[in-house]
């Protein structure tokens, strides 16, 4: 009896699992399991699609502007390591021959020198962020701009050389010619000797550049600094600007190759009575430090020549 009993036990329990099996099937007859194993079959629906790619697209728009500022602060962060390089090397210069730096004729520029003290490779004389050796078809002279670098002779740069720092070089090639014929301040503004600079730390020695040297000018006791240009971007456009007129030397580092989305975009024309768009140059100071500068403070920081008495950016053109 047992027996009977525990076998119709395990008849019904047979006949309840299929009676659950044949349950499992809608009225088409179809079975719900096969149902759901033809469903992970199918692949994304167009919704699904549409909705990946505005994902995407949003991921995108917020990720791009974050690495091409990093990318940009890479390449801010290059420029300081160049000039910071350069710096030591003409304050290692100055301190071994105990004067300035030397100055042979316009056609022999200071790189060679200053490379070989720093130890580096000429790739430290080009801003990676104007590293085409091309000059722009705007330019003349070999000038360079914000996003191209110089050209003279045989040499190519970026980055500038304060010529007050220069030795005085009163031959028919020297440097006198350019510091009588194109500043306001005159020869008395050589340093001479780096010892009888009383302001380290605020003058200038390599910056970012259009051109290999220059004497820019931010003051004196008697007169404002050179007039700030319209133009910065190129600064011998051929329109009147860098026109080789006395008091435009700080023309030529006044480019806004740094802090702005594109050196290659800055501006053209702009006004003259209103203080600059953001963005500057980076530049190596006599004391041996690296900062970046705006173009509206050149005037008033820095102390460029020896008879420097920096005075605010003057709002007007001549």
């Amino acid at each position: 009896m047992v027996v009977q009993s525990q076998m119709k036990t395990a008849s019904s329990y047979t006949l309840s699992r299929h009676h659950a099996k044949s349950s499992m099937r809608d009225h088409f007859g179809n079975s719900f399991c096969d149902d759901r194993q033809r469903k992970q079959k199918h692949g994304f629906t167009l919704i699904e699609l549409l909705v990946v790619i505005a994902i995407i697209a949003i991921l995108a728009a917020i990720l791009l502007p974050v690495l091409a500022s990093a990318q940009r602060k890479a390449l801010d962060t290059q420029c300081k390591s160049n000039l910071k390089e350069m710096a030591l090397g003409g304050i290692l210069y100055m301190s071994e021959s105990g004067g300035v730096i030397a100055y042979q004729d316009e056609t022999s520029d200071w790189m060679p020198t200053i490379l070989q003290e720093a130890g580096g490779s000429r790739a430290l004389q080009f801003c990676p962020m104007a590293t085409t050796n091309s000059i722009p078809p705007s330019s003349t002279g070999g000038q360079g701009s914000a996003s191209y670098a110089w050209t003279q002779g045989t040499n190519s740069g970026s980055y500038m050389i304060n010529g007050w720092l220069y030795q005085v070089n009163s031959a028919p090639n020297g440097n006198t010619q350019w510091v009588t014929s194109l500043t306001t301040v005159g020869l008395g503004g050589f340093y001479r000797k780096v010892e009888l600079d009383l302001h380290p730390s605020q003058t200038p020695l390599f910056m970012d550049g259009a051109y290999l040297d220059g004497w820019p000018n931010g003051g004196t006791a008697g007169a404002p600094g050179d007039t700030p240009p319209s133009n910065l971007f190129n600064q011998y456009a051929g329109s009147g600007e860098g026109a080789n007129q006395p008091g435009q030397m700080m023309w030529l580092c006044c480019i806004l190759r740094h802090g702005t989305k594109s050196a290659g975009a800055a501006p053209k024309n702009v006004s003259v009575n209103a203080p600059y768009p953001r963005g500057g140059v980076q530049m190596g100071l006599v004391d041996g430090h690296v900062e970046f500068s705006r173009l509206d403070d050149l005037w008033p920081n820095y102390y460029w020549h020896a008879l420097s008495l920096p005075k605010g950016r003057p709002m007007s053109v001549h």
